[in-house]
């Protein structure tokens, strides 16, 4: 029973009205009794729990129906699990591990290159024709190419630590080939610059100097000439 409701609103009411209250005030107090009825039937539909508002209807459709009739699982029809004849998503497929022989099981050695020191007998196989170091080796002068794999061997040889270390010596050639042009250049202009002067005679006699005046370009100036040539005259005829 609410607050201001029913009977007991009545009885109230009445005791008001044969204790002489006005009627203005007995308005009053009617509304007032009409807004708390209001109020209590507010908060008695927020304190109904929705979830076991479903429970309690799902239990009474389980007993109207006699499927199982007893305890309920707490589980609302909404979220019942679905029919059997709906259609389930196909399984993928299972992925394949490179790394596993399909046909035994057994784990694929993985395939790892190992760099090593080159062999003091290896010899290089033969170049690809129509590549770069064929047309290079083609060009060279006769016994160019055994200088340069002398010069390979010795110079990977007296190499320190990883520098002497190589997993492909065929391309390390290959790669030696395409530089060395411009090694044999660069050791030319080495040649050229280092080069002595060469010397040139210091004395002459006279005789030889006025053959020589129209040899060398220092002798070329007439009046040098016909000096020299005096000179050369009295001391033939002193003679």
């Amino acid at each position: 029973m609410s607050r201001g409701g029913g009977d007991d609103a009545g009885a109230l009411v009445a005791a008001l009205v044969d204790a002489g209250l006005a009627p203005a005030l007995l308005a009053r107090v009617a509304r007032l009794l009409g807004r708390l009825d209001a109020a209590d039937a507010a908060l008695a539909a927020a304190a109904i729990d929705p979830v076991a508002e479903r429970r309690r209807a799902y239990d009474r459709e389980r007993k109207s129906a006699g499927a199982g009739g007893g305890r309920s699982t707490g589980i609302p029809a909404d979220r019942a699990a679905p029919p059997p004849d709906k259609e389930t998503p196909p399984t993928p497929p299972k992925e394949i591990n490179p790394l596993i022989d399909p046909a035994g099981g057994a784990p694929r050695a993985r395939r790892r290159t190992t760099a090593s020191r080159l062999p003091p007998d290896w010899q290089p196989a033969p170049l690809t024709p129509g590549t770069i170091a064929h047309a290079t080796v083609n060009a060279w002068e006769p016994g160019r190419i055994e200088r340069e794999l002398a010069r390979f061997r010795d110079h990977y040889a007296a190499a320190p630590g990883e520098r002497g270390l190589a997993a492909d010596w065929q391309a390390r050639w290959r790669t030696w080939i395409g530089n060395a042009e411009q090694w044999e250049q660069h050791r030319n202009d080495n040649r050229t610059r280092h080069r002595p002067p060469r010397e040139r005679p210091l004395h002459r006699s006279s005789a030889g100097s006025a053959a020589a005046a129209g040899d060398d370009p220092a002798f070329n100036n007439p009046l040098l000439g016909a000096v020299l040539a005096a000179a050369a005259g009295r001391s033939a005829g002193g003679g």
